[in-house]
């Protein structure tokens, strides 16, 4: 920057002197210096611009130029204050939605899935009349565990909130009734105790609950001891057998706490198969097994079912996909 500046001067004080040279010349030959003075600067032409084309040649760097038109920009928004306010808020919106934009691509597109070979999980649903997917109805589910062979693990899962009851803060806790395999679909183990069993998971099980970390810390203040303590969810004593850790958010980063899915047999409405009460459906593909055979083998359970079952599941095809993120 100071070499810079240092050939800007000398390169200004040479024009300056062959200026006057040239002016001084004029006026030796008789002109007048007001004439002479015009005459040569006819002769010189834009100054500004010899200047600029003789700093071409010295081969500036390119940054120069940028500088130069900042500058400019920078006197022109100065003064005109109102449309640098616009222009700046204009800029920051469009940033910050592109910001938004590429974040959303990033989570649900680009970054891996925050568990095992989550390539080799795909969700199940049952398709409505519209078109569009819904929850599977839990006899339907059932069928489909039992009848299909693509799969090395099949799960459900319903969303079950519940009041906690009997602390100091009584809440309202955000959870889920879950089989007990889904803890192996996405890989989830426990910092204490352990998942439920698949004995624990049937009709007239044992009332057993696991807490989500964020649970055990907000409404236990992370007690080390608390397996093996009962707590109350909507006036029914739950024994606690394990707590997941932080990271594992393997569906539902905000569920709170876990209880076995097949209790729900006990209640009418859940074995009625036209009521599609929000169990969503997850199943690992065995090796070797590609989605496409998995796609048409429920497809086709869910053909027959609806040939044996016409008034409920007539209507209802099911799909497969990928695995929604968490």
């Amino acid at each position: 920057m100071i070499w810079r500046r240092k050939r800007d001067r000398e390169l200004q004080q040479e024009i300056e002197a062959h200026f006057n040279l040239a002016k001084q010349d004029r006026i030796d030959r008789g002109e007048a210096p007001g004439d002479a003075e015009a005459a040569v600067r006819r002769e010189f032409g834009n100054i500004p611009l010899v200047q600029e084309a003789t700093r071409d040649v010295w081969g500036y760097n390119p940054f120069d130029g940028l500088a130069k038109d900042l500058r400019y920009a920078l006197r022109s928004l100065r003064k005109s204050p109102a449309f640098t306010i616009i222009a700046v808020a204009s800029l920051a919106l469009g940033i910050g939605a592109n910001t938004a934009v590429f974040s959303i691509v990033h989570h649900v597109l680009l970054k891996p899935l925050p568990y095992p070979e989550s390539d080799r999980v795909v969700i199940l649903n049952e398709i409505s009349p519209s078109g569009s997917p819904m929850s599977v109805s839990y006899p339907s589910y059932k069928d489909w565990r039992e009848l299909t062979k693509s799969y090395s693990v099949f799960a459900g899962i319903l969303r079950s909130p519940a009041t906690l009851t009997g602390v100091a803060s009584p809440a309202q806790l955000i959870g889920r009734r879950a089989s007990s395999n889904i803890f192996e679909i996405f890989g989830a183990k426990p910092i204490l105790g352990r998942v439920f069993t698949a004995e624990e998971d049937r009709p007239g099980g044992p009332p057993v609950v696991v807490l989500s970390h964020a649970a055990w810390r907000q409404h236990f203040g992370g007690d080390p001891t608390i397996v093996g303590r009962n707590i109350n969810l909507d006036a029914t004593s739950y024994s606690v057998i394990g707590v997941l850790g932080p990271e594992l958010k393997f569906y539902g980063a905000s569920d709170e706490f876990y209880i076995p899915l097949a209790a729900v047999e006990a209640q009418p409405m859940h074995m009625d198969r036209g009521n599609h009460s929000g169990i969503s459906v997850f199943a690992r593909l065995k090796p070797g097994v590609e989605p496409s055979t998995t796609e048409a083998e429920i497809k086709g359970i869910a053909a027959n079912l609806a040939r044996q079952y016409p008034k409920s599941n007539s209507g209802s095809p099911a799909n497969c996909g990928p695995s929604a993120r968490p």
